[in-house]
């Protein structure tokens, strides 16, 4: 399972504080899709929602992406 992947998008250490997500969202900003490539904005900004939200962060540091596309995993 890798639930680092997130964290290497944004460029980030996977203990990083809540201001740190911050300032690397302020980085994705500059690959807005009207001037980059829209499928790497994309790619940016889901990791960037999903390491903002603690319980979301949380949810994928324990079970990673497929912890968060399905939640019979944490329930089970």
């Amino acid at each position: 399972m890798n639930n680092t992947k997130y964290y290497e998008i944004l460029e980030l250490e996977k203990y990083c504080s809540p201001q740190d997500i911050q300032k690397a969202w302020r980085k994705v900003i500059r690959y807005h899709p009207d001037k980059y490539d829209p499928e790497l904005f994309k790619e940016k900004y889901n990791a960037y929602e999903v390491l903002k939200d603690p319980k979301k962060r949380e949810i994928y540091d324990k079970y990673g992406e497929e912890g968060l596309n399905n939640p019979e995993i944490i329930e089970g």
